[in-house]
């Protein structure tokens, strides 16, 4: 008689060996030793991609408010950041193919940071901002979506799913978090628009770094996968 729980069993009628049942996977194997970083590194770079696309879209319009433009101009910049966007998205999905989103993520979040430091001295010279806004626009939704094709790569077949939804649902914190946070610094009795902006340009430049090392771990996965096939 076969045992319960062996591993494989031989059937008493046809003599054929039962199929080994697969063992659960969990979250844990999100975070095992080969893979934690690339999971940790996607995750945290979303999270601050997503932090700093919703202070954008929320406090824009407000800050531009409070730096001397009208109501009016503020709502027109908060447009012009989604037509940005929308150019954005387009851009990174023609030029992934050529230079590869593991190059260009980096290369959209670093000038985006860059971007952040000038944005409140461009507000003094009405096309100078709308240059900015449309910019600014452009890079972080290009990164946004690169990224959400980046992180597929970043996990095996057996676990791509839960590792996937893993880095959505933490970058979703970050859209969450990123609006009431915005509120603290949006004050008169603050330079509110300096303070948000240059946080904003931290975000993104965190986000980057930690992108490059996702990229790096990435790497080692696929010279592993190479080697795994071919022996």
């Amino acid at each position: 008689m076969c045992p319960a729980r062996s591993k494989a069993c031989y059937s008493a009628s046809s003599g054929n060996v039962e199929p080994r049942q697969p063992p659960p996977l969990g979250y844990r194997l999100l975070f095992t030793a080969g893979q934690a970083t690339r999971t940790v590194s996607l995750a945290l770079a979303l999270f601050l991609i997503m932090f700093s696309f919703y202070f954008i879209t929320s406090w824009t319009p407000v800050l531009l408010t409070q730096s001397g433009f009208s109501e009016k101009d503020g709502a027109a910049g908060g447009v012009l950041l989604n037509l940005g966007g929308m150019l954005g998205a387009l851009l990174m999905g023609l030029s992934a193919n050529r230079f590869g989103c593991a190059r260009l993520l980096p290369f959209f979040l670093l000038v985006n940071a860059v971007l952040m430091t000038l944005m409140v001295p461009a507000t003094h010279l009405a096309w100078l901002a709308v240059t900015m806004g449309v910019s600014s626009g452009l890079l972080l939704y290009g990164a946004i979506a690169g990224l959400f094709t980046l992180a597929p790569q970043g996990f095996a077949t057996a676990i791509r799913t839960r590792g996937v939804g893993f880095v959505l649902a933490t970058g979703r914190v970050g859209a969450i978090l990123s609006p009431p946070r915005g509120r603290s610094f949006a004050r008169p009795s603050l330079d509110s628009a300096a303070t948000v902006h240059v946080l904003r340009g931290q975000s993104a430049t965190g986000g980057a770094v930690d992108l490059a090392l996702a990229h790096t771990g990435m790497k080692h996965f696929t010279q592993h996968l190479g080697t795994t096939v071919s022996t």
